[in-house]
C-alpha cells in the first residue's frame, strides 16, 4: 500500500470544535430578527377533492402578511422530475400534502393562521398498504401499462430457476414485512429565503442535494438559474430524509420570499419533519430458495413489492438497487425477480440509507439461516460455501473483482465472536435468559450504476490563497458523515499543505457547476476523483516553484506535510511557495470535473464494499426484552482514509440498525400517521448500545481517489438480519417481520405451540 502524509491519519473533523462547543450555526441559527415564517396547510387526510379554501380570516389572523395558494405560483406548479405539485390545487393524495402557505410576522401567528383556514372538502376512497392497492376492487390512484395501481414493474432472469428447482433437494420458501420508518433526526429540515439585490432568489437551509432544489425552484418561479443561490447549511441529521423533500421546503419559503419581497424562515414541526421528508417505505418480500444437501445454493426466486407513495420518485431507482443486490454477495447461478413499485395515498420520499437494499438484504439473510437449518448446516458454513469470492461468477452474469475480501471479512468475525462455541455451547446465564449469535453479510455497489439513467458525475475548485489557505468547493453534499474532513485530507495529502489550512466550503451553487444530484454516500467517489483533477496540476506548480526556490532538480523535491524538502535536506514550508507563486503570478485556482464510467446493464457498479456481521443477543424470557451484548462489524472498503471517522460511521450504522431491527416502526390509520413525533417514535438510546468491535481489511481499491471505496450503507445493511438471526438462533422460532419488539416477541411465541403450552 502507498505511502500517505495525511490520508490515513485518524484526524478529528474539520468541523468537530464548533459543533462540539456549539458554535456552528445551523439554519434555525441564522435567521434575521425582521424574517417572516411560513407555514404550511396540508392535508387533513390521506385522499381529498378540495371543493373551496376559505382563507378570509386566515388574512384577518393578527400579524398574517399573506396566504399564498397553488394559483399564487409564477412558473409551473409541479417539481421537475415527476407530476408532485408544488401547492395542491384541486385532489390531495397524501396526508399532509401541501395545500396552502400562511406567511406572518411570527411562528405562532403563522400557525394560528393555517388553523384559521377553512377547508371544505370531499373525502374520497384511498389505498394506504400494498394489500389494499392490489385488490380488484381497489381505488385507481395510478394505471399504468404495468398494472391497476402499479408505478413500475421490471423481471429480470439469469439460468433456468425452473431446473434449478426441479434438481434441488430441498425447497424453502418465506414472505418478509418491513414497515415504515424514518431517520429521527434531531434537527427538522428548515430553509431561509431571501431576495437577492441583483432579481435572484438565494435559499440556504438544512437540505441536500442543492442543484436538484435549484432545478426545482427554476420551474417553480420561472427564473434562469444564474438567479437562483443554493447553500447547504450544516445539516443535524439526514441519512437521505432531506433531500427529496428538500424542492417542496425551499419552494415554499422561496415562493414567499419572491412575492412579499422579505427574507423568510420555514422551519417544520417535528411532526412536519416526520410527515414531509423521506422515510423508508414498507416492502413485501416473497423469496423461495433451492438447494442441495450438501448446502449448494442453485437457484433463488424473489417476489419483491415495494410500497412506493402517491407520486413515483426515486422509487424505481429503489427497486433497480434492490434487483442489482437480489441476492446477496453469493454465487447463485439461477436467478428470478419480478419487481414493482405499489402506489399508495402516502407522501413518496424514499432516499433514506440503504434504500432498496435494505429489506432485500433482511429477506435473504434470514432465509439462508432457516435453510441452514433444515439442511442441518452451520449457518456461517452456509454463507462460506455459497459467498462471493476473487473471481467468482456473481449475480447477473458479472464476475468479482480480485480485491473483493470478503472471505477475510468473515474469518475476522468468526474468529472474533467465538462463532463455534457461542452456537453449539451453552451459556451460563440465568434460567430466563435465553442467548443466540447471528450472522449476515453484504455487499454495496458503489457509484451510479444500475439505478441511473445517466453517469454520475462530479465538480470540484481549489483557490490557494496568498497566506497558504486553500480553499475547496465541491458540489458534494455533506449530509453529517464526515466527507467534508476526508475531502480536507485528501487535498493535503496531494498538495502537501498543513491540514489546519485546508477550509471545505458548505456546498453552494455559486462556487461550483452543476455536479451529480445523487443523494448517496457514494457520490464521494466521483468527488474525491474531481478534486484530485484540480489538485493535480497545483501540485506540480507548487514542485516547481519549491524546486528554483531551493535550486535543485523538481525529481529531488520530497513532499512532506506543510514543507517541501530537497534530497540535500533543505526545506521551504507549504507557504513560503504558495507566496511565491502569487509573487510571480502563477495561476492559483483549478478546477476538477469527472463522470464515473457508466455501467448501465453491462456492468452494474464500478466497485462493491462488502461486510459481515455478527450480533449476539439475550433475551429475557420474562419480559420479552431483548438486549443486543456485542456487534462484530467487519468492512471491505480499500483504503481508509481517516479510521476515526470510519469507526464512528460504523458505529453509527450499527444503531441505526438495531433500531430498524427491535424498535422502529411508523405507525398509520386510515394514511394518517399515529406517531410522527420524537416522543412517540421510538428510537435506539444510550443504554440499547451494544459493544461494538470492528475491523477494517485494508487493501487500495483500483480507479478510487486514494484507494478508498466508500462505505455508503455497509455499516447498517447486515445488522437487522444479523440480530434477528441472533433471535431466532435463541428462541428456535423463524422471525419474518421488523421490528421485533417485546410485544411482537411475545406474540410470536404465543403462537407458537412449544411456548403456548
Amino acid at each position: 500500500m502507498a505511502t500517505h502524509r495525511v490520508v490515513g491519519r485518524p484526524l478529528p473533523r474539520i468541523d468537530a470544535i464548533e459543533k462540539a462547543t456549539g458554535e456552528a450555526r445551523y439554519i434555525d441559527d441564522c435567521f434575521e430578527e425582521s424574517a417572516l415564517f411560513v407555514a404550511t396547510l396540508g392535508s387533513p387526510s390521506a385522499h381529498i377533492r378540495i371543493r373551496r379554501l376559505d382563507i378570509t380570516s386566515a388574512l384577518q389572523t393578527p400579524g398574517v402578511i399573506k396566504v399564498l395558494t397553488a394559483r399564487d405560483i409564477p412558473g409551473t406548479n409541479r417539481l421537475p422530475w415527476w407530476p408532485q405539485p408544488f401547492l395542491v390545487e384541486h385532489e390531495a393524495l397524501y396526508h399532509g400534502a401541501p395545500i396552502a402557505l400562511v406567511i406572518a410576522e411570527s411562528e405562532d401567528a403563522a400557525r394560528i393562521g393555517v388553523d384559521n383556514i377553512h377547508i371544505d372538502y370531499e373525502s374520497l376512497p384511498h389505498v394506504t398498504s400494498i394489500e389494499s392497492a392490489l385488490k380488484e376492487d381497489a381505488p385507481a390512484l395510478t394505471v399504468t401499462r404495468h398494472g391497476r395501481n402499479v408505478w413500475f414493474r421490471e423481471e429480470r432472469s439469469q439460468g433456468d430457476i425452473d431446473e434449478a428447482f426441479s434438481d434441488a433437494d430441498v425447497l424453502l420458501q418465506r414472505t418478509y414485512h418491513t414497515p415504515f420508518h424514518a431517520t429521527g433526526n434531531l434537527e427538522p429540515a428548515g430553509v431561509i429565503a431571501e431576495p437577492d439585490p441583483d432579481g435572484g432568489i438565494i435559499v440556504s437551509g438544512s437540505l441536500e442535494p442543492p442543484f436538484a432544489v435549484q432545478e426545482s425552484l427554476a420551474t417553480l418561479l420561472e427564473l434562469p438559474y444564474n438567479r437562483i443561490r443554493i447553500v447547504q447549511r450544516p445539516l443535524g441529521g439526514s441519512g437521505g430524509a432531506k433531500a427529496e423533500g428538500a424542492s417542496l421546503l425551499a419552494g415554499h419559503a422561496a415562493l414567499a420570499a419572491w412575492l412579499t419581497g422579505r427574507q423568510t424562515r420555514m422551519i417544520y414541526s417535528s411532526t412536519e419533519d416526520f410527515l414531509l421528508t423521506g422515510k423508508q417505505l414498507p416492502c413485501q418480500i416473497k423469496v423461495k430458495c433451492g438447494a442441495l444437501r450438501d448446502g449448494t445454493i442453485l437457484g433463488c426466486h424473489i417476489q419483491l413489492l415495494l410500497q412506493g407513495g402517491a407520486y413515483i420518485s426515486t422509487q424505481e431507482s429503489a427497486l433497480k438497487r434492490a434487483i442489482a443486490h437480489a441476492v446477496g454477495p453469493y454465487n447463485i447461478p439461477n436467478v428470478h425477480i419480478d419487481a414493482k413499485v405499489i402506489a399508495t395515498h402516502h407522501a413518496p420520499y424514499i432516499a433514506l440509507n440503504g434504500y432498496g437494499q435494505s429489506a432485500l438484504c433482511f429477506a435473504i439473510e434470514c432465509l439462508l439461516d432457516e435453510l441452514s437449518q433444515k439442511l442441518s448446516l452451520d449457518p456461517l458454513a452456509l454463507r462460506r460455501q455459497n459467498m462471493l469470492t476473487p473471481g467468482a461468477p456473481m449475480l447477473w452474469e458479472q464476475t468479482t473483482a480480485e480485491t473483493c475480501q470478503l472471505p477475510a471479512l468473515l474469518e475476522a468475525v468468526e474468529e472474533a465472536s467465538n462463532w463455534h462455541t457461542a452456537r453449539t455451547q451453552s451459556p451460563d446465564t440465568p434460567e430466563h435468559i435465553k442467548r443466540g449469535i447471528g450472522i449476515a453479510l453484504s455487499y454495496t455497489g458503489i457509484g451510479a450504476g444500475y439505478e441511473s439513467s445517466v453517469p454520475e458525475h462530479a465538480t470540484a475548485s481549489i483557490q490557494l490563497q496568498r497566506d497558504g489557505t486553500v480553499l475547496v468547493a465541491t458540489a458534494h453534499a455533506e449530509t453529517g458523515q464526515g466527507s467534508r474532513t476526508l475531502l480536507a485530507q485528501m487535498v493535503a495529502d496531494d498538495l502537501a499543505a498543513p491540514y489546519e489550512s485546508i477550509r471545505v466550503l458548505e456546498s453552494d451553487t455559486t462556487r461550483v457547476t452543476d455536479g451529480s444530484r445523487r443523494m448517496h454516500a457514494h457520490s464521494f467517489l466521483a468527488s474525491g476523483h474531481a478534486l484530485l483533477k484540480a489538485t493535480a496540476p497545483l501540485r506540480q506548480q507548487l514542485i516547481q516553484t519549491a524546486a528554483r526556490m531551493l535550486y535543485t532538480a523538481e525529481s529531488n523535491i520530497i513532499l512532506k506535510p506543510g514543507r517541501f524538502i530537497s534530497k540535500s535536506g533543505k526545506h521551504v514550508s507549504f507557504t513560503e511557495v504558495v507566496e511565491t507563486c502569487w509573487n510571480v503570478g502563477m495561476p492559483m485556482a483549478q478546477y476538477g470535473w469527472y463522470a464515473l464510467p457508466h455501467q448501465g446493464d453491462e456492468s452494474l457498479y464500478p466497485l462493491y464494499a462488502y461486510a459481515a456481521q455478527i450480533a449476539e443477543v439475550e433475551i429475557d424470557m420474562e419480559t420479552f426484552d431483548i438486549r443486543v451484548c456485542n456487534i462484530y462489524s467487519a468492512h471491505d472498503i480499500g483504503h481508509n482514509i481517516n479510521p476515526m471517522l470510519t469507526q464512528s460511521a460504523v458505529e453509527s450504522g450499527v444503531i441505526q440498525g438495531l433500531g430498524l431491527a427491535l424498535l422502529e416502526r411508523l405507525s398509520f390509520s386510515n394514511g394518517e400517521m399515529n406517531n410522527g413525533n420524537l416522543r412517540d417514535y421510538t428510537i435506539p438510546s444510550m443504554k440499547d448500545l451494544p459493544h461494538i468491535k470492528t475491523f477494517f481489511l485494508q487493501e487500495e481499491a483500483p480507479n478510487c481517489p486514494f484507494g478508498y471505496k466508500s462505505l455508503g450503507a455497509s455499516p447498517l445493511l447486515a445488522i437487522p438480519p444479523a440480530i434477528i438471526n441472533a433471535i431466532t438462533h435463541a428462541i428456535g422460532v423463524p422471525i419474518d417481520s421488523l421490528p421485533v419488539t417485546p410485544e411482537a416477541l411475545y406474540e410470536l411465541l404465543s403462537a407458537d405451540k412449544r411456548y403456548s403450552d
